[in-house]
């Protein structure tokens, strides 16, 4: 296998317009013909109407000559695959290599790795305070996932909160929620990918897909649709917006769509999100609290969703490729982490979001190249340095503004048959050094 397994996609799930999750009230049935009959014998292999479903019900809508199961297959293959664990020959580093406490924002750190469903508190010399883990099976242990779903062997993104419990998500399968001795309290399985929300009232905004056909797309292959979710603090779903619909919508910025090549599978491949907390909507009003800045790898475009209004109100592109990470910084710039807009490297980058000039940057060198195909994120400390993940070759950095790296990171997890690769670090995060409060004292 050579860099990350690609990208294929989540639950298959039909449902009717603005409904939340399936509801069997589409249309009324009076008469059935052979090629109805197909198209009912696929929603209940794949799940999407009971065996035994009386009274009003949506079906599948497929093509009078689509065969029955290569339509099956596409539709599983969508759900079956996500990143690898690893794909990087592990190098002889492990743990924290560097570390210049005068110059580096002090802080725990939380990991999450891809060698197994679980994230990791640290200490900044790498000493680990605690662990939670929970196996994708424990959680859900009938689902009807392939073991070999690359979602249900490791976390992609997870956020502890300040009593211990934590939030994960299984990529592109669901969410969990986990105490301190990670125990379930709920688990919901909804199609959460890349990451989520935490809001200041518990709600939780997170991206979810669903692979399904959409007939004004492509009538013959399914297509895999991006929402943003608000979910209630137990995980239960509040409201919904399709990031394609908010496209559609848009007169300003739908021709970023619409010059879009793909029309059939993983549209967007959206993966960030941020709720924006209206504190720069004086200087531009897509910027209003509760809208939500959005990245979108395969539009190669940074932009905002109203949530008043279900549609794109402003969007930036300039010459990143497949970004991850996309933050509204304190003095109202954007930083994202350009993943392939410069050929064989990679950078973190703080844009101007009105003149869309670089206020700021980091590439690598010779010495210490800097590169990853896939997933990737920065964040930006209090005391102005930047913690950069590489997640391909799992290591973690910090580097001033100057761009001197002050603490390095490489994960000490390995992935493979004989762990010959490094498991890929998707995400580290700098905590306050009082945040885990609840931990035991020496």
């Amino acid at each position: 296998m050579h860099g990350f397994a690609a990208w294929i996609f989540a639950c298959a799930m039909l449902c009717a317009p603005g409904c939340k999750k399936p509801d069997w009230s589409c249309s009324g049935v009076s008469q059935e013909s052979p090629r109805s009959d197909a198209r009912d014998e696929l929603n209940r292999r794949l799940g999407l109407i009971p065996a035994e479903a009386d009274g009003r019900w949506s079906k599948l809508r497929a093509p009078v000559n689509e065969d029955l199961a290569e339509l099956e297959t596409q539709i599983r293959q969508l759900e079956a695959l996500g990143y690898a664990s690893g794909t990087k020959t592990a190098p002889g580093l492990s743990g924290v290599t560097r570390h210049d406490a005068g110059r580096a924002n002090d802080g725990l750190n939380f990991y999450v790795s891809g060698h197994e469903a679980a994230a990791v508190l640290m200490q900044m010399d790498g000493q680990v305070l605690h662990r939670w883990a929970r196996d994708f099976w424990d959680v859900w242990p009938a689902d009807r996932a392939e073991r070999s779903n690359e979602g249900t062997h490791h976390w992609r993104h997870a956020e502890p909160f300040e009593n211990g419990d934590l939030l994960a998500i299984y990529e592109g399968l669901g969410l969990v929620k986990l105490d301190r001795s990670s125990n379930v309290i709920w688990a919901r399985r909804n199609g959460a990918h890349h990451e989520f929300e935490v809001l200041p009232n518990g709600d939780i905004a997170v991206l979810v897909r669903e692979a399904r056909l959409i007939e004004r797309i492509d009538a013959a292959r399914p297509t895999l649709e991006d929402f943003v979710l608000i979910l209630d603090s137990d995980g239960r779903e509040k409201k919904r917006i399709s990031v394609l619909e908010a496209f559609e919508r848009s007169q300003e910025h739908r021709r970023i769509w619409d010059d879009s090549p793909r029309r059939w599978g993983d549209l967007f491949h959206t993966n960030s999100i941020e709720v924006l907390d209206g504190r720069f909507a004086g200087i531009n009003p897509a910027f209003a609290k509760g809208s939500f800045l959005l990245s979108s790898r395969h539009l190669n475009s940074v932009f905002v969703v109203s949530q008043e209004t279900g549609e794109v109100v402003w969007a930036m592109r300039a010459a990143f490729r497949a970004q991850h990470d996309a933050r509204l910084l304190d003095d109202g710039s954007i930083m994202l982490f350009d993943n392939s807009g410069r050929a064989g490297e990679s950078a973190v980058e703080v844009y101007d979001p009105q003149t869309l000039a670089i206020r700021w940057e980091y590439v690598g060198s010779e010495e210490k190249p800097f590169y990853t195909q896939f997933c990737g994120a920065s964040q930006r400390l209090p005391n102005g340095n930047t913690l950069i993940t590489e997640s391909d070759n799992g290591r973690a950095f910090e580097v001033t503004t100057d761009g001197d790296i002050v603490w390095e990171f490489y994960n000490p997890h390995r992935a493979g048959e004989n762990d010959e690769f490094i498991a890929a670090l998707f995400q580290i995060d700098r905590l306050p050094r009082d945040f885990a409060k609840w931990l035991p004292r020496d």
